[in-house]
């Protein structure tokens, strides 16, 4: 039982990854595993036994992927917000040039 949800949670990973480096959103993804994850606890079996067969299959693997492609996708929209946020003080900088530059030209 304990081994096929952790399948079920592999497979659920590697659709989330794939979503991930299609830039879609993964929340199901989420939600799914982690309601795998209350049934697996649920189950009242041993830790060490639930650790052995998430190793055999490789998921701690498969995590440190989906970790580390949410890490890039994190990184890729902060710089994105960093470019909106210098093309927004520049834009604001040129607006408020004008405005000073055309106090200047008026003849008093």
């Amino acid at each position: 039982m304990v081994e096929e949800l952790l399948k079920e949670y592999k497979e659920i990973t590697e659709k989330a990854i794939k979503e991930i480096e299609n830039e879609a959103d993964v929340d199901i993804y989420l939600d799914k595993r982690e309601e795998i994850l209350k049934k697996i606890f649920s189950l009242g079996i041993d830790r060490q036994e639930i650790k052995e067969i998430y190793k055999k299959l490789s998921i701690d693997v498969i995590d440190s992927n989906f970790k580390n492609s949410i890490i890039e996708e994190q990184n890729k929209v902060k710089e994105e917000i960093k470019k909106l946020h210098k093309s927004k003080n520049a834009n604001r900088v040129y607006g408020s040039n004008i405005r000073t530059q055309s106090f200047f030209n008026r003849k008093i």
